[in-house]
């Protein structure tokens, strides 16, 4: 069986054409790699009025079994993902875990990516103790 995890988050991307370039770069649901990173759990709209910042917005959300074990890795592949997305200026992941066996690891955590004027990334998560910050 396994438990109940949620993952849900956004990317800013600049653009209609660049955000619908990145939903395409994404496999299908039913690729079997795990963890899963379908396609099918992003959206966004094009309309002016979906405009996040003059940007646009893409939402994602995924509801998965037995994520615990696999949670920075999944991290790790999102983040991949957003480095290689040049018109990405921002990304939003929250994780809800839970797990009954290891009261230390159940809860939530929030990862952000922001791209800085010189094309770096500046990331933070409050995965481990407390906000914790790097710059990529």
């Amino acid at each position: 069986m396994g438990f109940e995890n949620y993952i849900g988050g956004y990317l800013v991307v600049n653009g209609a054409e660049a955000a619908l370039a990145v939903l395409l770069r994404l496999e299908d649901v039913q690729w079997q790699e795990w963890p899963p990173f379908p396609r099918q759990a992003f959206a966004f709209s094009a309309e002016s009025d979906a405009m996040y910042k003059g940007k646009c917005l893409i939402h994602f959300g995924l509801c998965v079994k037995d994520l615990h074990d696999w949670l920075d890795v999944w991290v790790a592949k999102f983040e991949l993902f957003v480095y290689g997305i040049e018109a990405c200026e921002e990304a939003f992941v929250v994780a809800s875990v839970t797990v009954f066996r290891s009261y230390d690891f159940a809860g939530k955590f929030y990862y952000v990516w922001r791209k800085n004027l010189d094309g770096t990334w500046a990331t933070e998560s409050t995965k481990g103790n407390g906000l914790n910050s790097s710059v990529n």
